[in-house]
């Protein structure tokens, strides 16, 4: 891997979004550049899960969307139904005899 590759992985897997919280400086489009090379260098690697939404339920295993367009589909350990839980049918019928 040539030295500018490295420096970009470098860049995109340091830090966090809470580096960029109080920008500073008279520019108002230039002192939020710093976090704007961040997020590209994050989406570049496919990094950037802020641009990621599901095409399916939030099962176990689901479809997604990177937010240029291209899907993709996997293990799901990103969402608030990481287990596939609000699918299961004991929960759905439970609910269903709820309501």
């Amino acid at each position: 891997m040539d030295d500018g590759a490295s420096r970009r992985i470098d860049a995109a897997l340091t830090g966090s979004m809470k580096d960029f919280a109080t920008p500073s400086g008279p520019d108002l489009l230039g002192r939020t550049q710093p976090y704007l090379d961040w997020q590209q260098a994050r989406r570049a690697l496919s990094l950037w899960s802020f641009g990621k939404s599901t095409q399916t339920a939030a099962v176990a295993e689901c479809a997604v969307r990177y937010d240029d367009g291209t899907p993709f589909s996997g293990v799901n350990l990103a969402s608030q139904d990481y287990l596939g839980l609000s699918s299961h049918a004991a929960i759905v019928e439970a609910a269903r005899n709820a309501m």
